[in-house]
């Protein structure tokens, strides 16, 4: 049953014997005044059965460091200690903007200790929430989370590293957005666990198509729990999160895509001219070449998006450069969800270091003035080509160029390994197994396209199941 003024409790710990619940709720005793929200605890053998477990286990935050909040806790166990991670707001006099701390020798009983250090260096000092902590290879990666910081307006999560459980931790530049959106909130409160050696990690997603600040408070859309990920460190030190293989248990029925009997769809046929071509070189291969107004090849197959895909395969782009590059334009493969004929929501993986998101448009004569770039009047000598006005895109999201976990676009003439999941509201895409974006699909009609831009692109060993 819910518990009463129960207001964030999302901490849950197996100690071996009990499952420990650690609820963070409205003070309803003699003290509510002086501390108006406090962490309950709760133990069950069984996950349905909860008994309070008495003040002497309740915390409250310590006055001399922190002023507001005391929520969402996480707990780190390190060698002979349990370090609990909880959001609050520090004074202003006593630490930059941080977060609570509370130590433990069992992970029941707590003491509150200072704030962890956050040196912050150059960058502005934000407020977050805890997400998660932990130690990797005698680091410790915190990860913290907010919304509208440095144009992420979507809940983004950032990585802080130190060589102590207390810190100082100071932000990974080179990979800081450990995941996040730049618009719509997509991605909201990961929280992480371990299994069978790995570190997992979860995360919030809304299928809100609302995308006002802050976006899902009262709106009557619902969240979902996107599929687990792992949590790794890469050789240079910096956290990201990967593709579980434990997700591959997700793959039902296979689905006979047929690639022979792609459409295609755009640019219509009297466009095409040198740059934009379709061939078919067998049902799991695909090579598709476009010009500045893009290039999608159709899918045979109307999806159950209900029920949901993952399509797996491997993709490659080569840039058209000429002679002067200086206003050379990135080659670009991706995926086209369609909403309604002429409309889609594309995924553009671009060489110049750019994952891009957003609706594209496209018409059969030149119907729109000006290209996403702007810059028409640029020469059309292997650049390419022209912009004939047969297309629009509306961008909504941007991964890249610099200080992100995330892939950042493709690279020309490689060959990069590639996952989708489509379902319902809802994508995900891995490139090389490394988590690119999940993201909001619209109201897809079940049709699925390839895309390329600006080159020619090769899309080989595509095969779909249906997930089960």
């Amino acid at each position: 049953a819910p518990v009463p003024g129960g207001h964030a409790g999302y901490c849950l710990r197996w100690t071996g014997r009990e499952f420990i619940y650690y609820s963070t709720e409205q003070n309803s005793g003699a003290d509510r005044d002086e501390f108006p929200v406090i962490m309950r605890q709760y133990s069950s053998p069984d996950l349905e059965n909860w008994e309070y477990m008495g003040d002497e286990f309740t915390t409250r935050p310590e006055k001399e460091w922190y002023r507001v909040r005391w929520d969402e806790l996480v707990i780190l166990e390190d060698e002979d200690a349990f370090f609990g991670y909880i959001t609050s707001e520090c004074h202003p006099g006593f630490a930059t903007d941080s977060l609570g701390m509370l130590k433990s020798p069992d992970g029941i009983k707590w003491e509150v200790i200072p704030p962890p250090v956050i040196e912050w260096e150059d960058l502005p000092p934000q407020h977050m929430e805890v997400c998660l902590c932990e130690k990797i290879g005698g680091r410790y990666y915190l990860g913290m989370g907010g919304r509208c910081y440095m144009g992420h307006l979507g809940f983004s999560l950032f990585t802080f590293v130190g060589d102590s459980p207390t810190g100082p931790f100071r932000p990974d530049r080179e990979a800081f957005r450990l995941c996040g959106t730049t618009t719509r909130d997509t991605n909201w409160l990961a929280k992480t666990f371990h299994w069978n050696g790995e570190i997992l990690l979860s995360n919030w997603i809304t299928t809100s198509l609302d995308k006002s600040f802050p976006g899902i408070f009262g709106n009557g859309k619902s969240l979902w729990v996107g599929p687990l990920k792992k949590l790794k460190v890469d050789t240079g030190g910096h956290l990201r999160i990967a593709w579980w293989d434990g997700n591959e248990q997700a793959r039902s029925d296979l689905i006979p895509a047929d690639l022979i009997g792609a459409e295609h769809i755009h640019p219509a046929p009297g466009h095409r001219g040198s740059f934009s071509a379709l061939k078919v070189r067998g049902p799991d291969e695909i090579h598709l070449s476009g010009g500045r107004d893009g290039s999608i090849a159709l899918l045979p197959v109307k999806f159950d998006l209900k029920t949901g895909l993952i399509m797996e395969g491997v993709l490659k782009a080569y840039e058209t450069r000429g002679h002067v590059g200086t206003h050379w334009h990135p080659a670009a493969a991706g995926f086209y969800l369609e909403e309604t004929p002429g409309r889609g929501l594309l995924i553009q993986m671009e060489t110049l270091g750019l994952t891009r998101i957003g609706i594209f448009e496209y018409s059969a004569t030149s119907a729109f003035k000006a290209d996403e770039y702007r810059v028409a009047a640029y020469g059309n000598i292997n650049r390419g080509g022209s912009y004939l006005g047969l297309s629009r895109f509306i961008q909504e999201d941007v991964v890249g160029p610099q200080g992100f976990a995330t892939p950042c676009g493709i690279k020309s003439g490689t060959t990069h390994y590639f996952r989708l999941l489509v379902k319902e509201g809802m994508f995900e895409l891995y490139l090389d197994d490394l988590l690119v974006q999940t993201y909001i699909t619209g109201d897809a009609s079940g049709r699925m396209g390839l895309f390329a831009r600006s080159g020619p692109v090769e899309f080989r060993g595509i095969q779909i199941w249906q997930i089960g």
